[in-house]
């Protein structure tokens, strides 16, 4: 799992990841979201299917912006959302070539298996694009300047 999640981090250096799932596995997509942004210190963005693809999808036609997609693919998702991402990616493709993919297949026995794999992947990953960052991953400095700075207002 270490090399899958340092050839995912080499991929996102210097791009935006953005992490498509279905829906039952947005959390995991929520999770990688909220790892890239604290401890990368990187902009990350999710979405679910099918919602990419009722208008998410025309905003990359002409976006100039690195982006690299990750989709989660589950074997149990619904065989339409299935379909929907390997359309959805080749559509994607043909109107930006410049915007590159990962497609994770998620293995494991049952849900749960395969959900905290997917997550102990994105942390890792996470961590890895930190250090190809040069970035201590454990700081949120920002978070307390922000907490100090609203002072009483938090209680």
């Amino acid at each position: 799992m270490h090399s899958e999640s340092e050839k995912i981090a080499n991929q996102l250096l210097g791009k935006i990841p953005i992490i498509y799932s279905s829906s039952r596995f947005y959390p995991v997509a929520y999770r990688w979201k909220t790892q890239f942004n604290e401890n990368s210190k990187t902009s990350s963005y999710c979405n679910v299917f099918p919602e990419l693809d009722h208008n998410e999808i025309n905003g990359f036609k002409n976006s100039e912006f690195p982006l690299h997609l990750i989709f989660i693919r589950d074997e149990e998702d619904h065989k339409r959302v299935q379909k929907r991402m390997s359309i959805t990616k080749n559509l994607i493709k043909s109107e930006n070539p410049k915007i590159t993919f990962t497609e994770l297949s998620l293995k494991g026995n049952n849900l749960l298996t395969r959900m905290f794999s997917c997550i102990y992947l994105g942390d890792l990953t996470s961590f890895y694009l930190a250090m190809k960052y040069s970035t201590d991953p454990t700081p949120v400095e920002i978070i307390e300047k922000l907490k100090k700075e609203l002072g009483h207002y938090l209680n």
